[in-house]
């Protein structure tokens, strides 16, 4: 988000995700076994292959967290995957306190979509998914977390150019920033 004050630029920098889940149907065997932990996910330039973690850490960095791990638990149930969850740890106020997706609550609509599509949680979960996270000031790389762009900004020609990573026939997407 640009402000102007007083003529003065200023951004409200701040985490930016984009999950990118593959379109290729997974049949998932059953007794597969996830390992669901915790991580740290905010505005570094990083790549996230572990998409269980993401989730779980989103799930209980957030207020529903009782009610989506169940969905969440239930969905694996009827896809015949087993699951261990590493346990949280909570501090003196009750808050989560094992990881952090930065502004977890702008998560809540990925959250609720994934655990109501037991395919969509297949492919994020097996499938050649994966999440790359970094900031909003990064708009002109288009290998970071604006992947889920179709056009990014060219800081060279001061122009909107395709994204070459930007991959709709082969990926849904979904965006979380702040």
């Amino acid at each position: 988000m640009l402000q102007i004050r007083k003529n003065v630029f200023e951004t409200n920098s701040s985490s930016t995700h984009s999950i990118c889940i593959s379109k290729k149907p997974i049949n998932v065997p059953t007794g597969k076994m996830v390992y669901f932990s915790f991580g740290s996910y905010g505005w570094e330039n990083d790549t996230i292959h572990d998409t269980a973690s993401y989730l779980y850490t989103g799930i209980m960095d957030n207020n529903n967290r009782d009610e989506n791990l169940k969905k969440l638990k239930t969905m694996l149930d009827e896809m015949g995957v087993f699951y261990e969850f590493e346990n949280p740890v909570f501090d003196n106020y009750g808050y989560f306190d094992s990881g952090y997706v930065d502004h977890a609550d702008r998560l809540n609509p990925f959250i609720s979509v994934v655990l109501s599509d037991k395919d969509l949680l297949a492919r994020y979960l097996f499938g050649n998914s994966f999440i790359k996270t970094g900031n909003d000031n990064q708009y002109s790389e288009p290998s970071g977390c604006n992947i889920c762009d179709a056009e990014v900004y060219d800081d060279d020609t001061n122009t909107y150019v395709k994204n070459p990573y930007y991959d709709p026939e082969h990926y849904d997407y979904f965006y979380k920033g702040n």
